[in-house]
């Protein structure tokens, strides 16, 4: 009996070992796919929405400066949200429009409006300094309904 059990356990430790050996070898192999970096891929279609709505409503970018798309990538990349984007260009926007034909008035600009964000400055308290743009959302900018709202 006893040597019925050691040949019995004998022949299970094998097969465990012959079946280990095989996920052994596959250890070196990746289990996840790579995400891809390919910087061919398409822009976010978010993008291209804000750039063609505000393309047109903010100076156009100097010498050296990224066009528009580009710098709304990059503030996407860097972690600001598209919601909060419409926020600063519609302000900015309304700023430039409200300071056209005065000599004494310097509109706000989109960096500024990020640096104070940044800063610790809320939504709220940008609008209270600059007042509230009548674009303060992504579905405004979608609905291409110019700032009046869903259903107007």
């Amino acid at each position: 009996m006893t040597l019925k059990r050691v040949t019995a356990l004998f022949i299970a430790a094998a097969f465990i070992f012959a079946l280990a050996a095989p996920v052994s070898a596959d250890d070196s192999l990746p289990t996840e796919t790579p995400p891809l970096t390919d910087s061919s891929a398409p822009p976010h279609p978010l993008i291209a929405v804000l750039s063609a709505y505000f393309g047109d409503l903010l100076p156009a970018p100097v010498d050296g400066q990224p066009p528009l798309s580009d710098q709304i990538a990059a503030l996407h990349a860097d972690g600001m949200g598209f919601g909060v984007m419409v926020k600063f260009y519609a302000i900015a926007a309304e700023s430039k429009a409200f300071c056209e034909g005065q000599t004494d008035c310097t509109p706000v600009t989109v960096e500024e409006l990020i640096s104070a964000f940044k800063s610790g400055a809320g939504i709220g308290a940008l609008f209270k300094e600059h007042g509230k743009p009548a674009t303060v959302g992504v579905g405004q900018l979608k609905n291409d309904n110019k700032g009046k709202g869903k259903n107007k």
